[in-house]
């Protein structure tokens, strides 16, 4: 299994952060890396995604994903339904956790499979700098 976690400081309280990390018609606005994101916001509820490849190279990637965690102002998560999941499968997450007058995020992602197995080196080089180019612009987003 690859593991991806990157953690900011936001200067706003978790409820601030929610809202705006679950205003999907917005993401176009302020969203570098997860430009479209269109569904049901409920555990269990699938959801259309858009992302700019994080290695600058003006690819976009559709998804199709099911959020497997809900929990409003605390965590949300993401995965595909993968017909062979030995072969690629992610956990896409965000965690908010209330620190003084603002919010701990963490966003990350789980990959296993054979295929992430073997592109290790290009996720761990590349896919930090899509989370962390979301996660400053999120919390430029929750300071406006």
């Amino acid at each position: 299994m690859i593991r991806i976690e990157t953690e900011l400081f936001i200067s706003a309280p978790p409820e601030k952060v929610w809202d705006v990390l679950l205003d999907f018609d917005k993401y176009p606005e302020w969203n570098p890396f997860v430009f479209f994101a269109q569904g049901e916001k409920s555990k269990g509820g699938k959801l259309l995604i858009k992302v700019n490849s994080p290695d600058g190279a003006a690819k976009v990637f559709n998804f199709t994903v099911y959020l497997n965690a809900f929990e409003p102002n605390k965590f949300l998560a993401w995965a595909g339904k993968p017909l062979l999941p030995w072969l690629f499968s992610g956990v896409h997450y965000f965690r908010l956790e209330k620190a003084g007058d603002g919010t701990l995020f963490t966003h990350g992602e789980t990959f296993s499979g054979l295929i992430a197995n073997m592109l290790k080196k290009k996720i761990l080089r590349d896919f930090p700098k899509g989370y962390a180019a979301m996660n400053v612009a999120l919390a430029k987003r929750c300071s406006g």
